[in-house]
């Protein structure tokens, strides 16, 4: 219901006069889904024992937005978005592009796995998952992933209480081929939460190097240490770090020797609104200041670790400018030491946009994914 929730009240309540309330106002969003979803209003309204004067409420459901709406309302509404989301995607992707954006945005995202390198190969866990009743077909992109046709409990399924593989969008799951860690480097994982792209990256490691996983939250670096234990992980080595200018210290003795850094940063969350539908209702406009800022001086300050001729990469699952190109513009305006490397060298063009890796729902079935490739060619000034 969250992924329609505007668009059924726009039909619900016209004028924007909500007059019902409590379990009134659940009953009637429920029945208008179901109408939205193809069941006659008139079967809805008698199944559930609706009051008469709800069913033409009900009947507008299948009704189209009106002619006269503005673009950014249009996409407010078909994505149940909130207004200055919807400015903002018309704005920077034109309106029939945040349009389909917004309607992909009310559907469902599919379930992918990643297999675990590590214990074997996609083949094999697809074949393991049909030994168990789930059938999977691959990823297009991604050479890891498949998606699961079958609806089930997953975490249920013994192929992941083995540990042969983790729930991972495509999108995410590509991040780690630009950063193409390998066996034998020290890699740095700067934002790893609870570690999904951080097991990916012990995977291209063949367990072999040091990987560091830090965060400033303690208890999803624990869920990280019970998954990587269920993965065979072992050389990842997960450490909690201080908020702000006290991190500083902690990564000191790192500076300049990292073959490879990801910044997968915090963000609006703006590219994951399929998979977290409720968080759209989070959102506020000051995030788009807010994020950046935090962005910026995280970059800046795990770009330090990088030595000269290694890779930092910065991502996000946003689709604001600010947060992603406006970021590195401003990183790599201040740091001359590091250039950016064109994504399209290191996964499909189709995925690019200029020199950066940028994925959508409606046009490659991912979340909403933003990343950049930056190496460190010269020591840094002064």
């Amino acid at each position: 219901m969250l992924r329609q929730e505007r668009r059924l009240d726009h039909a619900l309540f016209p004028g924007g006069r909500r007059d019902l309330a409590g379990s009134d106002l659940l009953r009637a969003r429920w029945a208008a889904l179901a109408v939205y979803e193809g069941t006659p209003a008139s079967s809805i309204a008698a199944t559930m024992r609706l009051p008469a004067s709800w069913l033409p409420r009900l009947e507008r459901i299948g009704e189209p937005l009106p002619a006269n709406l503005s673009p950014a309302m249009r996409v407010a509404l078909e994505g149940s978005l909130p207004d200055f989301v919807a400015e903002l995607l018309v704005a920077e992707r034109g309106a029939e592009d945040a349009l389909a954006l917004a309607r992909a945005f009310g559907s469902r995202a599919p379930l992918t796995v990643r297999a675990n390198g590590l214990k074997g190969e996609r083949d094999a866990l697809r074949e393991r998952l049909a030994a168990e009743g789930v059938g999977a077909r691959p990823t297009r992109y991604s050479p890891w992933g498949l998606v699961l046709e079958t609806r089930v409990n997953a975490f249920g399924l013994d192929a992941f209480q083995e540990g042969l593989f983790e729930l991972q969008d495509e999108g995410s799951q590509l991040l780690a081929l630009l950063v193409q860690a390998g066996p034998g480097q020290r890699v740095v994982d700067a934002c790893a939460g609870a570690g999904g792209k951080t097991l990916a990256l012990s995977a291209q490691m063949r367990n072999k190097g040091e990987l560091l996983a830090f965060d400033v939250d303690e208890e999803r670096l624990t869920e990280l240490g019970r998954r990587a234990r269920r993965a065979g992980a072992h050389n990842v080595r997960a450490r909690a770090l201080p908020e702000g200018d006290a991190a500083d210290a902690a990564l000191a003795p790192l500076a300049g020797k990292a073959d490879r850094v990801l910044v997968d940063a915090p963000c609006s969350g703006l590219g994951a609104l399929r998979r977290n539908p409720d968080s759209r209702y989070r959102l506020k406009p000051d995030d788009l200041v807010r994020y950046p800022a935090l962005q910026r001086a995280i970059l800046g300050r795990f770009a330090r670790l990088v030595r000269p001729g290694g890779r930092l990469v910065y991502a996000t699952c946003s689709l604001a400018r600010a947060e992603d190109e406006g970021v590195v513009d401003a990183f790599l305006a201040s740091h001359p030491e590091f250039a950016l490397r064109p994504a399209a060298e290191l996964v499909p063009a189709e995925l690019c946009q200029g020199p950066h890796l940028r994925t959508f729902p409606h046009l490659h079935g991912t979340d909403g994914f933003f990343a950049s490739v930056m190496e460190r060619v010269a020591a840094r000034p002064g």
